[in-house]
């Protein structure tokens, strides 16, 4: 059983890489994500949560996007929300590959202390390796209130199981812990 399940991964990868044509990228979609936060600090127990996202896009070259995230610890009853709501900016740099920046406004709620508030600046590299799978890496630069600043880096992917529809999964790497996410994109077919 496990073999076929591995051998059934192994088989979606590859087919996901295939020297297909690739499609232009989509700033247009809905992504809806299980995201678990792996704290940096002795003692510390993971967080399990969800985040929404998302992006739309605005006049050629750019896009709106937003999105929340709420996780829980579960032994210590710690609880988190985090909303960011920003514009960015992106171009094409080869046929498939786009390098984009964004801005945005970032609250977040600890639920035991104040909320905090700022500002994020991040820099990515998106690329459609082919019609069904699509890498992205960048930083983010994090700059909160009443928090250290902090340096976030990243890198995931989405694989295209249909023309509406994406599996995605991203790594994250801060200051202060990690961040693992897998998730859904929906895309407008229209």
């Amino acid at each position: 059983m496990v073999s076929g399940v591995r051998f059934a991964g192994v088989a979606m990868l590859l087919g996901a890489a295939s020297p297909l044509t690739a499609a232009p990228l989509d700033y247009n979609y809905l992504q809806a994500s299980w995201l678990r936060v792996s704290p940096d600090l002795a003692h510390a127990e993971d967080a399990d949560g969800y985040e929404a996202r998302l992006s739309a896009p605005l006049e050629p070259g750019s896009f709106l996007r937003v999105s929340y995230s709420r996780y829980k610890n579960d032994a210590s009853n710690a609880e988190v929300s985090a909303l960011s709501g920003g514009i960015g900016m992106f171009s094409r740099i080869a046929e498939h590959a786009d390098i984009y920046g964004l801005v945005s406004y970032e609250t977040l709620d600890r639920k035991v202390v104040d909320k905090d508030s700022g500002y994020a600046i991040e820099l990515g590299l998106r690329w459609a390796t082919s019609s069904r799978l699509e890498l992205d890496a960048g930083a983010r630069y994090l700059n909160l209130d009443d928090s250290p600043d902090e340096v976030i880096w990243f890198g995931g992917l989405a694989v295209q199981l249909s023309p509406a529809i994406a599996l995605t999964a991203q790594y994250s790497q801060g200051d202060d812990d990690r961040r693992y996410t897998a998730g859904l994109r929906f895309f407008s077919t229209e």
